[in-house]
């Protein structure tokens, strides 16, 4: 009976991110025109503490959304927080980000990456193309947007990947629009300034 219980306790462990990712999905593509950066400032506490947290929650979320867009999450740091306190947010986020579905990608499996697979064809390359290094292909699948970032994760999370070469190739591949949308977000007020214009 017991080891009955915890198989049932397993699998909706198993199935509830995957729930949680369709209720965000659901509640986002209809009201994704309110998803602005004007928008996350406004519910943003004043307390900048408080406002990183509230910053780092809102990445959270974004990691079980998939369309929920990281730019704008960028620009509103950028507008919050002196620019390098900014950074530092962002960066905290975007490991927030793709550590939660490389969580989920690990502990689901090799039954994600198979489910994946057959909604995802590029996906089943992944495997045939992760041969060589971790970190860099990471980095590489980071850079040329080859599919939704939080799919990425998680498909990397359920094929055994190395955390700390995952989580580095995934920061590094981000980084330079995360450092580019901060920093003009930080003089969004300025637009004529040649930090905005660079």
């Amino acid at each position: 009976m017991r080891k009955r219980v915890a198989e049932i306790l397993m699998t909706i462990a198993k199935i509830l991110p995957f729930v949680v990712m369709l209720a965000l999905v659901a509640l986002y593509l209809p009201n994704k025109d309110a998803v602005s950066v004007d928008s996350i400032l406004r519910y943003t506490p004043d307390n900048l503490w408080l406002a990183a947290l509230a910053v780092l929650a809102a990445y959270a979320v974004k990691s079980l959304s998939v369309f929920f867009p990281l730019l704008v999450l960028y620009a509103a740091a950028g507008l919050l927080f002196p620019l390098p306190a900014a950074l530092l947010v962002n960066l905290s986020g975007l490991l927030v980000c793709v550590t939660i579905p490389y969580g989920i990608g690990r502990f689901a499996g090799k039954d994600l990456v198979d489910s994946l697979q057959k909604k995802y064809k590029k996906i089943a390359r992944i495997n045939e193309i992760k041969r060589g290094s971790e970190f860099f292909f990471a980095f590489f699948l980071r850079i040329i947007e080859f599919l939704p970032g939080d799919v990425v994760s998680m498909v990397l999370g359920a094929s055994g990947m190395t955390y700390w070469k995952f989580a580095v190739g995934s920061l590094l591949g981000l980084l330079p629009v995360m450092v580019a949308t901060t920093v003009a977000g930080s003089s969004l007020s300025d637009p004529t300034s040649p930090v905005f214009i660079v």
